[in-house]
């Protein structure tokens, strides 16, 4: 195994203060990226684990994978008494998720350092410590983050691993494998990694990489056997919605280019011209998480229907190479220098992540060419929907719930409100109309409500409303009939 130099102290400090931001900003700043990290993942653990959800039409059509959600259920259940109503679970996903998101940073030093280089070890550590796009989707229950979170390690593990060694390479390629499982566009670069791993020693390393790669694999094809009825069911489905029936492209569509966009707006022009050169510096240096990443890119890239949270695996692997190539810098200067030098790098790099990461706003990331987004940041998005549903859930006397100028997908559903009661959507045609009478709380933004219903907190623009007096039930009522088909 090649020497490591980054000294263990500075390793858990660094390690210790990425904790420290992910989970505090997580805690303080409740937001939402893409409904997607509630409705694929967090609901669905929500109805395994206390019985009631939304179920959206994806979970329908057996489109997605009850893996992640059933690990999310099980901590549910686990951290349901740190807080009251939502907030305790709530709570322990975005802190579970969170310690998930320092294993890439230990790996990305593990990577850098690979080779004996402790300055690169330590600005790929600090980096990918601080730099907000991994910051902000730490806690994010997101397929592509998890997967992110597995491939990064999974990448460290393999470069590192000994030779004659074989236990390294099948937690290696295993790890590979959970990241392609979740989500099986990484496969073009998860397949780069792992033939990478074997090549240093095929007849060694090759049934163990082989058996890596297939029990994640037939994990999930058993998973999708016991909930969906077939093997791989989530993936066939998945194929022949999104691609068979072209239906991804109802989400919007982007030329080809557009992920080089989305980091030039997103990372803003002069530090992405900045990291587009020091990771051109690094590139020889640091060619395996280059290569990944720009597989992961290219991929995507192919594909119509572009987020800019899909290449989120590819984002700590492309700053493994700007560290890289920021500590080849450091190191053509004398000896004497090379400690402000280093120093001043670790500035740049914080610096370049509040200068993004304060401008990370959702004007930056559209789906499509006519997506027109008002320049909300994405620390703040939908917060206050999501707080005066955490609010509800804290409330003993909740019998229904209306919930007035806010789109469904942006509410929280019950994974936030936890109360097993009626939510109507006023928006939505085939809710029953009038509401008033089922419900004694109205979550709203402006509309109009009955006199009886008396402001009782307000996050933001959205208010709550509560009234007296009774309740009357619907036992008809069915918020997934009325929500089928989105």
């Amino acid at each position: 195994m090649s020497g490591f130099t980054l000294r263990p102290a500075r390793l858990v400090f660094i390690l210790a203060l990425a904790a420290t931001v992910r989970i505090g900003l997580a805690l303080l700043l409740p937001n939402l990226f893409w409904p997607d990290e509630i409705f694929q993942t967090i609901e669905p653990a929500h109805r395994l684990a206390f019985g009631n959800g939304i179920e959206s039409f994806e979970w329908h059509i057996g489109l997605r994978s009850y893996v992640l959600p059933g690990v999310l259920a099980g901590i549910l259940r686990v951290t349901e008494p740190l807080g009251a109503g939502s907030a305790g679970y709530l709570g322990g996903v975005l802190i579970a998720l969170s310690l998930l998101s320092i294993w890439p940073v230990a790996a990305a030093a593990r990577i850098a350092g690979h080779r004996g280089d402790q300055v690169a070890a330590l600005f790929a550590a600090c980096l990918a410590a601080v730099w907000f796009d991994l910051v902000y989707f730490a806690p994010k229950a997101l397929t592509e983050v998890v997967a992110g979170h597995l491939l990064v390690p999974a990448i460290a593990i393999g470069l590192n691993a000994a030779t004659t060694s074989r236990r390294p390479v099948l937690i290696a390629t295993f790890l590979l494998g959970l990241a392609v499982a979740l989500r099986p566009h990484v496969v073009p670069g998860a397949a780069i990694a792992w033939l990478w791993f074997v090549s240093r020693a095929p007849k060694l390393r090759l049934l163990p990489a082989l058996a890596g790669a297939v029990l994640p694999t037939l994990l999930f094809g058993l998973v999708d056997w016991f909930t969906h009825g077939r093997a791989f069911d989530s993936f066939l489905v998945n194929v022949s919605f999104n691609v068979g029936e072209g239906r991804s492209l109802d989400w919007g569509w982007l030329p080809k280019y557009y992920y080089a966009v989305y980091l030039w707006n997103t990372w803003t022009p002069p530090i992405a011209v900045l990291f587009g050169l020091l990771w051109v510096i690094g590139l020889r240096r640091a060619p395996l998480p280059a290569a990944v990443a720009i597989a992961i890119i290219g991929v995507h890239s192919l594909l119509g229907h572009k987020e800019y949270r899909f290449i989120y695996p590819a984002i700590p692997l492309l700053l493994i190479g700007v560290a890289v190539g920021a500590a080849t810098l450091v190191a053509k200067l004398r000896s004497e220098r090379q400690p402000w030098a280093t120093a001043g790098g670790i500035a740049v790099f914080v610096a370049a992540s509040v200068v993004a990461g304060v401008d990370f706003h959702r004007q930056k990331t559209p789906t499509g060419l006519g997506d027109k987004r008002a320049p909300t940041s994405y620390w703040h998005a939908f917060s206050g929907e999501l707080s005066a549903m955490r609010d509800l859930s804290k409330r003993d006397d909740v019998l229904g719930v209306a919930v007035a100028d806010i789109d469904w997908q942006y509410s929280g559903g019950y994974s936030w409100l936890h109360h097993d009661v009626p939510i109507y959507f006023l928006n939505r045609p085939k809710t029953p109309t009038p509401a008033w009478p089922h419900v004694n709380y109205v979550v709203s933004r402006s509309a109009s409500t009955p006199a009886a219903f008396v402001e009782v907190a307000r996050y933001g623009e959205v208010r709550v409303l509560r009234r007296e007096g009774t309740v009357v039930d619907r036992p008809d009522y069915d918020l997934n009939a009325i929500l089928d088909g989105r």
